[in-house]
């Protein structure tokens, strides 16, 4: 089991470093990182539920109130907490102005899905567990722990998605 590939690939997605470059390290790396991904479900379970994107979108993006898959996207992001989901599609928020100014037009929007176990590639509550706070810093505890991060296998399937 490679750990290191593992701990790579969820420190850069954390800290949101080049996305296109940690979805292809996912790709290289698929079976390690699936490895590890099983093994911390196994010791460490999560519960299946409702999980939460927020997204700001232009309407060109949407087709029947659904989002198409991309292909060189790899893994997506949800949160349990429907809040902070909402506040990434809040077209206000600081962390939406860095898009807004690129897409003024842009509109926010919340994707709600269930969780099923056998998508997950991380889970925030194993951070302390892999050693993310002591890699990353103290720091990201807060966010970590705030933002209750999901990472999912992209499954190629549209997203139902609506208005917030």
């Amino acid at each position: 089991m490679d750990m290191g590939k593992y701990i790579h690939f969820v420190g850069h997605a954390l800290l949101g470093y080049d996305p296109n470059a940690n979805d292809k390290f996912l790709t290289d790396n698929k079976k390690e990182i699936e490895e590890v991904a099983s093994f911390m479900l196994e010791r460490y379970p999560i519960k299946e539920g409702i999980i939460y994107r927020g997204l700001l979108l232009v309407e060109r993006d949407i087709k029947d109130s659904t989002l198409e898959p991309l292909e060189h996207i790899k893994y997506l992001s949800f949160t349990e907490d429907k809040e902070v989901a909402l506040d990434f599609a809040d077209t206000s928020s600081e962390i939406s102005q860095f898009f807004m100014k690129k897409e003024p037009l842009a509109k926010g929007y919340l994707v709600e899905q269930f969780l099923k176990k056998e998508e997950v590639l991380f889970h925030y509550s194993w951070a302390d567990s892999l050693g993310l706070y002591m890699l990353l810093g103290e720091d990201s505890r807060t966010l970590i722990e705030k933002q209750k991060e999901v990472m999912l296998k992209q499954q190629m399937k549209k997203l139902k998605v609506r208005r917030t």
